[in-house]
């Protein structure tokens, strides 16, 4: 993996690409797949509509190398325009890019061994073998980045930035190189000028986070620190909703509770106006980056891949 990073010197030149948090959702269908279809299509015709994918399920289970090759296999069998889409929703999304497009690559989130549930002596363990699991994406040169998410309870002190330091370096020394890293802090603690600096001198990406405004938790940015910008789209709070606890460890862990004051941002579906505001930040971006990665994680109602079209739709009229 290259080291230290520099902005392109041609503003125009970066590949951004637009996709979704997961795809294998069966209340998916009759938005983005046909009603009654066999899951084992699902990832074929998401391939079919979105150029990037995020595979989350790596977080909750240690990816093995045969469930990737199989995922390959899937998505190398697609080419735009083969379904024949009979459903009026689905007929109205469009497909992001022209047919001959590179094809879909994937960014894969680390396992939570690397990132919650860390042990000191098992942790270099763990890491070599998710990085076996995910190789196959690698050779084939479809791995775009791995994502570290940390959760809130992971905060800027000693512990946890010899920590960082020490599995950023491992990461570094991954013999096949061809793809990025990228690091989520849940903790606006982590927003410090030695740390961004540091992320660059290492070439790793901070992920803009668009979620819920809660005590604690990182503003919107659009802070460059790679050459690929890397941005999340987790939901918001409805008005009149009380938002999750900041004492939760990840705003990704399922439903909460509305009577307890909880909310859970994957129901939420973005305004045409809020997406809008994101256009500027995205060109300020695109003239640092090279390539650019934004994923939606609002998956309830189908909810993500919608909003993921709104946005290639808004940042296609913007000329990006």
């Amino acid at each position: 993996m290259e080291t230290s990073f520099s902005p392109p010197l041609d503003p125009c030149t970066y590949d951004l690409r637009i996709g979704t948090v997961g795809y294998e959702y069966s209340e998916w269908e009759g938005v983005l797949y046909p009603n009654g279809i066999e899951k084992e299509t699902y990832l074929r015709l998401y391939c079919e509509r979105f150029s990037t994918l995020e595979l989350d399920f790596t977080f909750y289970t240690m990816p093995k190398a045969a469930q990737m090759r199989d995922i390959l296999a899937r998505a190398l069998g697609s080419s735009a325009g083969q379904a024949q889409f009979q459903n009026q929703l689905i007929q109205k999304l469009p497909v992001q890019e022209p047919s001959g497009r590179a094809p879909t690559d994937f960014s894969v989130i680390a396992h939570s061994s690397l990132t919650h549930r860390i042990d000191p002596f098992t942790w270099s363990r763990s890491l070599r073998t998710f990085l076996k699991g995910i190789e196959p994406l690698a050779e084939a040169d479809r791995l775009c980045a791995v994502l570290l998410v940390f959760p809130f309870s992971f905060r800027y002190r000693e512990e946890e930035r010899r920590y960082l330091d020490k599995l950023l370096k491992a990461l570094e020394t991954y013999p096949l190189a061809a793809y990025s890293l990228a690091v989520e802090f849940q903790n606006a603690e982590w927003l410090t000028l030695r740390v961004i600096e540091e992320l660059k001198n290492r070439n790793v990406a901070l992920c803009a986070l668009d979620m819920p405004r809660m005590e604690g938790r990182p503003p919107i940015s659009d802070i460059v620190t790679s050459d690929l910008a890397y941005i999340r789209f987790l939901g918001r709070a409805a008005p009149g909703v009380l938002t999750a606890s900041s004492n939760s460890s990840s705003i990704e862990e399922g439903a909460r509770n509305t009577e307890e004051g909880l909310w859970c941002p994957d129901l939420y579906r973005y305004k045409s106006e809020e997406l809008a505001l994101w256009i500027p930040r995205i060109l300020s971006m695109s003239a640092q980056a090279s390539k650019i990665r934004i994923f939606f994680g609002n998956r309830r109602e189908g909810s993500a891949p919608l909003d993921a079209c709104t946005l290639a739709e808004l940042v296609r009229a913007a000329g990006l």
